[in-house]
């Protein structure tokens, strides 16, 4: 790391690819035939960027709650692999996104990505959207990588706690908290940002995230929220111009 260098943290699902997109109908269908319905609202609140094991803990209090019974054996792995099979048809990458990373790329600025995914899932999300052509979840011939799974910190303790982006921002070399843009949609992931003392892009990109979505990723702690990802990297540049002069 130089002295001056500074370091973005991208979340993965639903900021670098459209995650949500490719699995909200199976999502829907198979929640629909368990009883289960969520508003927006409801959904961002209770499942969007939560940890695995939280996000079943609250698929699972949901479940008794609407069907007075507890989940049936079998729901978690069905779920798990509902949505490896959506997946598995192909993850667009975010419109822009491209664009923004090869701005990176050309700029040399350090990028990395922190995601909630587990470190089967990282690598094989990386693979179908393309983006293992600027992501590095196993290190490459020269031994580095830049893409970092929750099971990789204690406990596998991952957003809205602190500990998965201090430990990217360790991982790539050291970076002091304050030199680090954290770049996420979700509201785990803008309090884990906060809660390690980083400035945080709130990304509201989806086409139906509305006011609403925007004041939830605020309230959480964002410094700033971005529409798309021409505002994300305008928002780095001027985090970038802030910080060196």
């Amino acid at each position: 790391m130089k002295q001056n260098d500074i370091l973005t943290i991208f979340d993965l699902d639903d900021t670098l690819i459209q995650t949500t997109k490719a699995t909200a109908l199976h999502e829907k269908e198979f929640f629909a035939a368990h009883g289960l319905f969520y508003t927006r609202r409801e959904r961002q609140a209770r499942l969007i960027g939560q940890p695995y094991d939280i996000f079943i803990r609250n698929l699972r209090d949901d479940f008794r709650c609407a069907n007075g019974r507890d989940m049936p054996d079998g729901f978690a792995a069905d779920l798990r692999q509902m949505y490896r099979d959506a997946l598995a048809r192909g993850i667009e990458m975010t419109p822009g996104v491209a664009d923004v990373l090869q701005w990176m790329r050309r700029e040399g600025r350090a990028r990395c990505i922190a995601s909630n995914s587990n470190s089967v899932f990282l690598p094989w999300k990386l693979e179908i959207s393309g983006l293992d052509a600027h992501f590095n979840f196993h290190a490459d011939a020269e031994g580095l990588r830049n893409a970092f799974s929750k099971d990789e910190v204690a406990a596998g303790c991952g957003k809205p706690a602190p500990d998965l982006p201090l430990y990217a921002a360790l991982q790539m070399g050291g970076y002091p908290t304050d030199r680090c843009i954290m770049v996420e949609d979700s509201v785990p992931g803008v309090r884990a940002g906060r809660a390690a003392g980083m400035f945080v892009i709130g990304f509201a990109g989806d086409a139906e995230c509305g006011e609403e979505g925007i004041e939830m990723l605020l309230s959480s702690g964002a410094d700033v929220v971005a529409c798309d990802m021409e505002d994300v990297r305008r928002a780095i540049a001027q985090r970038y111009d802030f910080l060196c002069h």
